[in-house]
């Protein structure tokens, strides 16, 4: 089941949240991808330079650790300034097991260490002065803004990490749509109705050619992401479809991929 060689493909990346358990930083980002991009200040500090620096510092790479973005790390002048750098980081650790992104974010406001990026520390800097404004002397904007980035200060640390793995392609996870072109060993397709666009019972009822004038595109997009996905395995693919198929969608399945499969329904599931 590693990366390298197993791919299980979900629909959506909100899917795959939920099963890398980073889903309160997908609802965040609820309306865009950037973040999946690193396009958000924020989730590019944490992923690109605290991620790799507290990853360093744990493994004992420190000659990695100090080359990591030197401009984000203070000089190290004497053996106080080492001793002192040391124990910010060990606290680093310890929020990123089990402390929130807001605790991170106050700690390195505190040592800077690392330092954070000016737009990030803008950020911090107004929504700590508007904290400190009463409630009634603030505008509309002031306080969704307030509000917004104490939603995202409130999320687990660890959500963090888990992102920068899938990110990173350290888990078995992705999107259909993101593995297109590349292929594994073992591939486990998640058949579901995670998105309306989508319909695989409908599209293997459809298969014969019986779908409705007006519903080509519909059939063609499900067809071309079902060839997609069941294309990206080299020698083991097995299709989980959690929702309820047909008679005529089994046959079908049983027409592509021939009878000698095995066509089950596990306990509890249609």
């Amino acid at each position: 089941m590693s990366p390298e060689k197993t791919k299980i493909l979900f629909l959506t990346n909100n899917l795959i949240a939920s099963e890398q358990k980073f889903k309160n930083l997908a609802d965040y980002f609820t309306y865009t991808d950037d973040y999946l991009k690193k396009n958000d200040k924020y989730i590019k500090f944490l992923l690109e330079v605290v991620e790799p620096t507290l990853s360093s510092y744990e493994n004992k790479q420190y000659g990695e650790l100090l080359q990591i973005n030197t401009k984000n790390h203070p000089q190290l002048k004497c053996q106080s300034d080492k001793t002192s750098w040391l124990e910010n980081l060990d606290k680093a650790l310890k929020i990123r097991l089990s402390g929130n992104i807001g605790d991170m974010l106050d700690l390195l406001i505190e040592t800077k260490i690392p330092r954070l990026p000016s737009k990030v520390e803008d950020s911090e800097n107004k929504f700590k002065n508007l904290k400190s404004k009463p409630s009634e002397e603030l505008e509309e904007e002031e306080a969704r803004f307030i509000k917004k980035l104490n939603d995202f200060r409130s999320i687990s640390y660890q959500e963090v990490s888990s992102l920068g793995d899938y990110i990173e392609d350290k888990t078995p996870f992705s999107t259909k749509h993101g593995v297109k072109g590349a292929q594994f060993d073992n591939v486990l397709v998640i058949c579901g109705r995670g998105w309306n666009q989508y319909n695989w019972n409908q599209m293997l009822e459809w298969m014969d050619g019986s779908y409705p004038a007006d519903k080509k595109d519909t059939f063609e997009r499900n067809r071309n992401l079902f060839y997609v996905s069941c294309s990206r395995a080299k020698h083991n693919l097995t299709l989980l479809f959690t929702q309820e198929l047909s008679e005529k969608s089994i046959g079908v399945l049983e027409q592509i991929f021939g009878k000698h499969n095995t066509f089950s329904s596990p306990t509890g599931l249609p």
